[in-house]
């Protein structure tokens, strides 16, 4: 709950299960920590290598949103 309330994770209902919660990275985990920083975190204590097609995903929307904002700014 804690984390919860920091805004570290963002917890919803399941709609499968009456009495669960899934969680998800909150926004505070998202500026703090970042995607990448969280899935090599979770593959080294795997002890794997990181899946390529996440980061590959992370690093396509990150350039996706540069775009934009880059779109936005030269509006003016």
């Amino acid at each position: 709950d804690d984390f919860v309330a920091r805004d570290y994770l963002m917890r919803e209902k399941m709609h499968d299960d009456d009495a669960g919660f899934g969680y998800a990275m909150g926004p505070r985990a998202v500026m703090e920590v970042g995607r990448e920083q969280l899935i090599t975190f979770c593959a080294e204590m795997m002890d794997e290598e990181p899946d390529p097609v996440m980061l590959a995903e992370i690093h396509g929307a990150e350039t996706t949103q540069g775009e934009e904002e880059e779109e936005d700014g030269e509006e003016d």
